[in-house]
C-alpha cells in the first residue's frame, strides 16, 4: 500500500498595506489558517521590499495605494528582483472616480438644468451620470474583477467545496493535481471557463469606454 503523500508546507507570505488596521487584521485572520505562515507585514513598499528580501516568501499581499513606495512600484522591483514571489493586489474602488468625474462635468450644464425646473435627483440622473457612464463602467468593471477573484475572504467565510466559488475551487482541486492526474484536465477546463464572464464584460461595457474616449478627444 503506498505512503500517504507528504503534507504541503505552508503558503508563506507577506502582508503590505499602510493602515494598520487592516494590515492587523489581515495577518491574524491568516494566522488561524494551517496552511498558511505570515512571515512579515509592511506598512510601505520600501518595507514589504525589505521584508521580501530576508525572507523569500512564497506570495506577498499587496495594496495598491501605499505612502513612501505605492503598490504599482513595488510590484515592479518584486517582478524584477523576485520572479518567483507572486503578487496579490488588495485594493477598493471607491466612489472617489466617480466623484471625481462627477466633478468635470461643465456647471453650466447643471444650471440650464436647474432653469429648466430639473430637481438636483432628476439633473443627477439626466446630466450627470449619463456623462459619467465610462467611469462609471470602469469602477464597475474592477469591482466585478475584484469580486469575481476574491481568494481570501471566501476562505474565511466559506465551509465546504459546495459553497466554494470559482477561483477557491480551483486552488483545491489544484492542489488534488499531484494526486490524480484527471484533475489537471479539470483545471485547465476551469479556468478557461472562469474568464467567460469576464471577457463578456469586456465585451459589454467597451461602448462606454470608447464613448468616454471620443467625448474627451473632442474637448
Amino acid at each position: 500500500m503506498p505512503a500517504p503523500p507528504a503534507p504541503a508546507p505552508p503558503l508563506r507570505i507577506i502582508v503590505a498595506d499602510d493602515q494598520a488596521t487592516v494590515r492587523e487584521g489581515l495577518v491574524a485572520l491568516l494566522g488561524m489558517l494551517p496552511d498558511i505562515d505570515v512571515v512579515g507585514a509592511a506598512a510601505n513598499g520600501e518595507e514589504a521590499l525589505r521584508i521580501a528580501a530576508d525572507t523569500q516568501p512564497d506570495a506577498i499581499l499587496l495594496d495598491l495605494h501605499m505612502p513612501v513606495l505605492d503598490g504599482i512600484d513595488t510590484t515592479r522591483q518584486l517582478t524584477a528582483e523576485h520572479p518567483d514571489i507572486a503578487v496579490v493586489v488588495l485594493t477598493t474602488y471607491d466612489a472617489d472616480s466617480i466623484l471625481a468625474a462627477l466633478q468635470t462635468v461643465d456647471p453650466q450644464l447643471y444650471d440650464a438644468a436647474r432653469v429648466d425646473g430639473a430637481s438636483e435627483v432628476q439633473t443627477f440622473l439626466r446630466v450627470a451620470l449619463p456623462l459619467a457612464k465610462p467611469v462609471v463602467a470602469l469602477v464597475f468593471f474592477f469591482s466585478f474583477v475584484a469580486d469575481w477573484n476574491n481568494f481570501f475572504l471566501p476562505l474565511f467565510m466559506l465551509n465546504g467545496e459546495k459553497s466554494f466559488p470559482v477561483i477557491l475551487g480551483l486552488y483545491d482541486w489544484n492542489l488534488q493535481v499531484t494526486q490524480s492526474q484527471d484533475m489537471t484536465n479539470l483545471v485547465i477546463t476551469g479556468s478557461l471557463l472562469s474568464i467567460v464572464p469576464l471577457a463578456l464584460f469586456v465585451v459589454s461595457l467597451q461602448r462606454y469606454w470608447r464613448n468616454g474616449v471620443l467625448v474627451g478627444s473632442s474637448r
